[in-house]
């Protein structure tokens, strides 16, 4: 299932991030990130307007830097 919690650990993810390092970043507690990860918790309009504050660039840097990595270079 796609979920806002499944978008949100993508985020982190792709950013090369802890649940703790994301956590502290965005100013909610490692266990609150689980629980939405999970989808046993929604976040507030706050966490996702931080989220999007923190990683609207840095998730585009990190997605094309991803992208990259999975590419095969030929001469």
């Amino acid at each position: 299932m796609n979920t806002i919690g499944v978008k949100i650990k993508q985020i982190r993810k792709v950013n090369y991030m802890t649940q703790i390092e994301f956590s502290k970043l965005i100013g909610i507690s490692q266990g609150a990130i689980s629980q939405i990860e999970k989808g046993k918790a929604k976040p507030t309009i706050e966490t996702l307007q931080e989220i999007k504050q923190v990683f609207s660039n840095r998730f585009e840097l990190a997605y094309f830097r991803k992208l990259w990595n999975y590419r095969t270079i030929e001469p």
